[in-house]
């Protein structure tokens, strides 16, 4: 049974194919979310901006920036005495 098991995987090792990308996007920061919507890569990154790219040829159509948003005003104050430690 191990024999069998072991050809097997050797085979498939043997035989697979390598797979190479068709084209490459570089986006400007870490992709955190990707959708595809009616033929257009939607990726949302790190860095704030939402870049939509053409699936077919992977050309940059246009990206939005959002402002950063401060911890400060979007959650109010941020200190310890607000912070519960349950024990």
């Amino acid at each position: 049974m191990r024999y069998v098991l072991f050809m097997g995987l050797c085979l498939s090792l043997l035989f697979s194919a390598e797979l190479a990308p068709q084209s490459i996007i570089q986006a400007s920061g870490n992709v955190q979310q990707i959708a595809l919507v009616e033929g257009k890569i939607i990726a949302g990154t790190s860095v704030g901006t939402l870049e939509i790219y053409n699936l077919n040829d992977a050309s940059k159509l246009f990206a939005i920036t959002f402002p950063n948003i401060s911890l400060r005003f979007a959650f109010g104050r941020l200190d310890h005495q607000r912070v519960h430690h349950r024990e």
